[in-house]
């Protein structure tokens, strides 16, 4: 399973590559006795982008015809809050304090889903009885803080009340959050998701982790051999880099920092003119 490290745009979407076109200009510089030059508005062209989509399976055509078919590995809280703070730094403040705590709520799912799959609970099983709480964010939590407790052996995580009061304050009552404002909520939420994710690591170990994303990767085979069957295109994979982000070793993740990978993001986004 080929995998790729892909960027985010500032409205949000992916900005792919096109898998065949590079395969294509590798073989011309293989090909090629005299070194090739590619200039950057060539690989501008190569580069497509795409709407993010909740499934994780992506199919694009390049400008030249070819289609792809993509998996994307990254969780579902990774994408929400790469989405929250991207909307922090385009000054769309309340937007990004809704999605931030849309990223909170899957942290949440994440460790129940793992926790449930350490367990040997039967994945049809797990996904049943989830649903009878899917829409309910505030049972999720209380799934969430139980069941840390019962296999941790010690008191659950909690959110800063006050950063809460904030946060009802943006979502029921139409409050204009500043800057300061949402940037300390996502600073929060940062250092909140991160300790969960370790937690569960820590928990599950390594190993369990990789054959979690294999799960997830294995439950999608079925959507992307039907996309093959009628595109007749390769299947691959893509990753996003980040700013939460699995693919690090748990040691290397532990050591990520807001302000370093906050800094990273919006010399990123001064590059691509965002």
């Amino acid at each position: 399973m080929p995998a790729g490290r892909f960027k985010i745009d500032k409205k949000m979407k992916l900005i792919v590559n096109c898998n065949h076109c590079a395969l294509e200009l590798h073989k011309e510089i293989m090909k090629s006795i005299q070194p090739i030059t590619v200039t950057a508005q060539e690989l501008l062209e190569r580069q497509i982008l795409v709407d993010i989509v909740d499934d994780n399976i992506y199919h694009f055509r390049c400008k030249r015809g070819h289609d792809n078919i993509m998996y994307l590995d990254n969780l579902k809280f990774e994408i929400l809050y790469e989405s929250g703070i991207n909307a922090m730094l385009d000054g769309y403040f309340a937007e990004s304090i809704l999605t931030i705590t849309a990223a909170i709520e899957r942290a949440y799912e994440f460790f129940i889903e793992n926790i449930s799959y350490k367990n040997e609970i039967d994945p049809i099983l797990y996904k049943s009885t989830f649903n009878l709480v899917a829409t309910q964010s505030e049972r999720q939590l209380g799934a969430f803080y139980f069941l840390y407790l019962n296999t941790l052996k010690k008191l659950p995580p909690f959110f800063d009340t006050k950063l809460v009061t904030f946060r009802n304050k943006v979502t029921h009552k139409g409050y204009i959050p500043k800057f300061e404002e949402t940037e300390k909520y996502a600073r929060a939420a940062f250092d909140f998701i991160k300790g969960i994710f370790i937690d569960v690591v820590e928990f599950i170990g390594e190993t369990s982790h990789r054959q979690y994303h294999n799960i997830r990767y294995q439950n999608a085979i079925p959507k992307l051999k039907e996309l093959h069957s009628k595109y007749n295109s390769p299947q691959g994979s893509m990753s996003l880099n980040t700013i939460l982000c699995h693919m690090l070793v748990l040691e290397l993740y532990k050591k990520q920092e807001y302000d370093t990978l906050l800094e990273e993001l919006k010399r990123q986004k001064r590059k691509q003119g965002n």
